[in-house]
């Protein structure tokens, strides 16, 4: 026991020392254990900065309206994809999302329409409105 309580004492001395010397280290570069070193001031600013930046760009895409534009080519998984506005649509011609759903993935809206008996315009105009509706959060 005496000699680890020794050679415990041993370690704390050695560590106060090593704390002494980077001190000193750091006092002949010029600076102090409580300053902050004016590099990471300034990364502090810019982060800061970034927080607003990532703000303003969310709000940004969040009403962003989408480019893309449906065509009678389009596949029904892609028109899914694209907006969850667009399921909405499908479920009001019956055409629900599910697996026991009457529309495949791989079709095209021309060929659920026809399918389906739908105005292939009248969808097509629909869906289209449903895309530039914003997206919920």
């Amino acid at each position: 026991m005496a000699g680890r309580c020794g050679s415990m004492s041993i370690r704390q001395r050695l560590r106060a020392r090593l704390a002494r010397m980077a001190e000193q280290i750091l006092l002949d570069r010029g600076a102090s254990l409580g300053s902050v070193p004016p590099q990471a001031e300034a990364l502090k600013a810019r982060f800061e900065g970034l927080g607003d930046k990532a703000q303003a760009l969310q709000a940004a895409l969040q009403s962003a309206r989408p480019l893309y534009a449906l065509t009678p080519d389009t596949t029904v998984a892609i028109a899914w994809r694209l907006h969850p506005a667009v399921s909405r649509v499908f479920a009001g011609h019956h055409l629900a999302r599910c697996t026991s759903c009457p529309v495949r993935h791989d079709e095209t809206l021309a060929e659920v329409a026809r399918g389906h008996g739908i105005d292939l315009d009248g969808l097509l105009a629909e869906l289209q409105a449903a895309l530039q509706q914003p997206a919920a959060p």
